[in-house]
């Protein structure tokens, strides 16, 4: 039986024995089980309960309950078994017991607050008031989703836990390192949690915060620097800023609501602005989402959903390309091999409480490999008072619910997580993995995947939505500018119809409807798979540019020039438009007839010399012939010359007469010295 199968077996024994008891004996029978179990713990013999002390009802749940723990009967004494029941099922017992203390809270305060008074504000305030205690208490009292977390389970998974000194606020600090710190070994965790352990042990012996170990980074990256840092970079973003409140009134509001600038640099409870700067020079951002009262209605949901469909496509596409990977891991020191292996990009929520009648906190709710969810709070502190549990999905979505008053009156905040590194390799994962049904696809760079998921909130299955759809965009962008008529086009229709605009409209028409025929709406379909994804990898997923890119190949194919889409990207970065990286095909294509190999840079500067193609090839013959004489210069002989023979004249000429006269100098400076 698995432990949450086993903890909810003795929640629904004891919700059983509820039924025909009375509140008062049902929560004594709840104790004297519970001293039972700790009594088993310390190795003291037991005994079931006899009906004398208890209803005959209660005693078959407790000779239920000890035997779902593993416990024998042996001469009316229980023995207990080897396994950890006993101490999973004390811990649920003392929790049941708790909830059943706050309920009772909650009814007596209810009961002692109908007195009949005159009707006053004060009398409202205060009836506004029970009853917010009230809900509060009511909340408590609810089970708490999940099960209890130990320390030994935690290290078991592979964590450490970084708790706050008593009576500090720097639970910023931790709860954000034990949300970002990597997956270890259980031996690693285990010995980094007892060096917190010591480390808080000796920061509670004195109150200097400044060289606190505690808040050194000891489980994950951030620090008392970093954060101070932080507070920095966000103060003066603040003071630059040209927001709808000025900085002197912005200052003033601060002051009123107790969050003014301090004097001197904070050492705890930072305010989340500074949060967000530290995360993110650490390599994560911290996404500022809406909160709604429901976790359907959410967008923290989808970050959750995102996680587990993401991380299945990535799966798949290193299963893909395992060879490869393999022999890049074995050149990879050990290290690396670890970090790359155990990064998943949405890492949970940082969750910020501002609840009324208690203290501001942050605290962690972590989403661990394998789609494991734990609440990690800096203030547990163990059987004196548990607060992280072992959650699944499910449970984090009751707790999200459970608070959802909370989250209506903006009391209570869940930011997701996301470590940019790995949100940026699992896009270009998913990305790769299209490569099944398309042939070779280029993922986006690193600037351009990361440009995407800000753009997407950071979101990884957003982004890979986006940019597998935009084939479709390529598509539609691709017939904008097949409609788009250029300057030149304008002007060769105009000629062709001796200016008559009227039928130069229709001439242009009629080639747009010609160019029609050849079953644009096939051709729309066709660009989503191949061609359209091959262009996107040639311009690093640019919907314009790759539109771009199809069209002058579409164009150059039309006169009969094979170009490929590497040599097409290339003519479109040297020039400024369709048209003119058309020419540059076009020059290469002629000049490859000549014998003459150039690239698209050279042939691009060739242009700027000729206001032709043909121009510029001859510029280009007439460079053959003296590779010393600048492009300019070979452009105003053929202008002076008038034709490629005349032009290498005058240059041979021009060549004669400079070394001529450098001779004649070079003998006069000679003589003169001799």
């Amino acid at each position: 039986m698995s432990s949450r199968d086993f903890t909810d077996q003795i929640r629904g024994i004891l919700q059983s024995a509820k039924d025909g008891a009375t509140p008062t004996s049902h929560q004594a029978w709840v104790k004297g089980v519970l001293q039972l179990l700790q009594a088993a713990q310390r190795g003291e013999q037991i005994a079931v309960p006899e009906v004398e002390d208890y209803e005959a009802s209660q005693v078959e749940s407790s000779r239920l309950l000890f035997l779902a723990c593993g416990f024998e009967e042996v001469d009316g004494a229980l023995r207990p078994g080897e396994g950890e029941e006993v101490q999973v099922a004390t811990a649920v017992v003392s929790e049941y017991l708790e909830c059943l203390a706050q309920a009772e809270t909650v009814q007596g305060r209810r009961e002692a607050v109908q007195v009949e008074e005159p009707f006053s504000s004060d009398v409202l305030a205060a009836e506004v008031l029970s009853k917010t205690l009230e809900e509060e208490e009511l909340r408590k009292a609810q089970p708490r989703p999940g099960e209890r977390l130990s320390e030994r389970k935690l290290c078991e998974l592979g964590a450490a836990f970084e708790r706050q000194p008593f009576g500090s606020d720097t639970c910023a600090i931790h709860s954000l390192n034990n949300l970002l710190q990597p997956k270890r070994s259980p031996e690693e965790a285990a010995a980094k949690s007892e060096e917190v352990r010591q480390a808080i042990h000796k920061d509670e012996q004195h109150d200097e915060k400044e060289s606190w170990a505690s808040t050194a980074g000891l489980v994950g990256p951030i620090s008392m620097a970093t954060l101070r840092a932080a507070e920095v970079e966000s103060r003066d973003e603040e003071k630059a800023s040209c927001g709808f409140v000025p900085p002197r009134q912005l200052s003033l509001l601060r002051a009123d609501s107790g969050l003014s600038w301090p004097e001197e640099q904070r050492t705890g409870m930072f305010d989340v602005e500074a949060i967000k700067l530290a995360a993110r020079s650490k390599g994560f951002e911290v996404i500022d989402v809406e909160p709604k009262p429901t976790w359907q209605d959410s967008e923290v949901s989808a970050f959750a959903d995102a996680a587990t469909q993401v991380k299945e496509v990535s799966q798949e596409s290193r299963a893909h390309d395992k060879e490869h990977q393999k022999e890049k891991e074995e050149e990879s020191p050990k290290q690396e091999k670890v970090q790359r292996q155990q990064r998943w990009w949405f890492r949970g929520f940082l969750v910020y409480e501002r609840i009324p009648g208690r203290a501001m906190h942050y605290y962690s709710i972590v989403r661990w490999p394998n789609n494991t969810w734990m609440i990690l709070d800096s203030l547990d502190r163990g059987d004196e008072s548990p607060r992280n549990r072992l959650l699944t999905l499910h449970d984090v979505a009751k707790l999200y619910d459970q608070n959802g008053e909370f989250f209506r009156s903006w009391l209570l905040r869940w930011y997701p997580v996301v470590d940019r590194t790995a949100a940026i390799e699992d896009l270009q994962d998913a990305i790769r993995h299209e490569e099944a049904h398309t042939g070779p696809v280029l993922p986006p760079s690193q600037a351009r995947a990361a440009s995407q998921l800000d753009l997407s909130r950071w979101n990884a299955q957003q982004a890979t939505r986006a940019l597998l759809a935009a084939p479709r965009q390529v598509a539609r962008e691709l017939q904008v500018l097949q409609l788009t008529v250029s300057e030149q086009e304008a002007r060769a229709s105009l000629e062709a119809t001796e200016w008559n605009f009227v039928s130069a409209v229709g001439h242009q028409s009629d080639k747009l409807l010609q160019h029609a025929k050849a079953d644009c709406v096939e051709s729309e379909a066709r660009l989503t798979s191949a061609s359209a994804f091959s262009a996107l990898s040639a311009t690093d997923w640019d919907v314009r540019r790759s539109a771009e890119l199809l069209l002058l190949k579409e164009r150059a194919e039309a006169e009969h020039i094979s170009v490929d889409l590497s040599s097409a990207a290339a003519a479109l970065r040297e020039t400024n438009s369709v048209n003119e990286a058309l020419l540059v095909v076009q020059l290469i294509h002629e000049l490859h007839k000549e014998n003459k190999d150039v690239d698209e840079a050279f042939a691009a500067k060739l242009l700027q010399h000729g206001d032709s193609c043909a121009t510029a090839r001859q510029i280009a013959l007439v460079r053959s012939e003296f590779p010393s004489a600048p492009l300019a210069i070979c452009a105003e002989a053929l202008r002076r010359g008038e034709g490629q023979a005349a032009a290498c004249i005058l240059l041979k000429d021009f060549e004669d007469k400079v070394c001529s006269l450098v001779t004649a100098l070079a003998h006069r400076v000679v003589s003169s010295r001799g």
